[in-house]
């Protein structure tokens, strides 16, 4: 089986995640992984799709069709599975600051400083309750490595926020 990463964005509509996944079954393709958010008035929709050779550059050909008649943009990646991805160790680390900028690089930063790789991450920005405040939520899936230390990372995570002036916390998966 073939493997493709699709992104798409366009306007934000009803219907819009119906179109794509109906591009895909017309070529008799599988979507295994999706993720979808509304950004501004986009949607955006990342999914990871199975199927022979012929139909993934059918899917590309549908897409490119679609792209020109609408307000819509995509980019596709031919890919594998990533094994590794689901062996791993993880932790999940959150942070909850007064937004601005820097947040994701910086947080990004000490994961990558220590050559652990982000999987998952999602952030919004959102009015405090009660003061209105703009407060930044971060969460992130890292994958750790074999010889990686939980609690000697979860101790350098706490000191790293608090030099940082973010609260932070992380735990392991199960």
């Amino acid at each position: 089986m073939a493997y493709a990463v699709v992104s798409v964005i366009g306007h934000d509509r009803p219907g819009f995640v119906r179109e794509l996944s109906a591009l895909a079954l017309a070529q008799a393709l599988n979507i295994e992984d999706t993720r979808a958010t509304g950004l501004g008035n986009e949607f955006a929709v990342l999914m990871g799709v199975t199927g022979d050779d012929a139909a993934i550059d059918a899917l590309d050909a549908a897409l490119a069709d679609r792209a020109s008649a609408t307000d819509m943009a995509y980019v596709m990646r031919r890919s594998q599975h990533n094994a590794e991805r689901s062996r791993s160790r993880k932790v999940r680390a959150s942070v909850l600051a007064m937004d601005h900028p820097g947040i994701v690089h910086s947080v990004s930063g000490f994961f990558a400083d220590r050559n652990l790789n982000i999987e998952d991450m999602n952030t919004e920005s959102r009015p405090a309750p009660h003061t209105g405040t703009p407060m930044f939520d971060l969460r992130m899936l890292v994958a750790l490595g074999i010889d990686t230390d939980i609690e000697q990372l979860a101790k350098a995570f706490r000191t790293f926020c608090a030099e940082e002036d973010l609260d932070g916390s992380m735990e392991a998966t199960p």
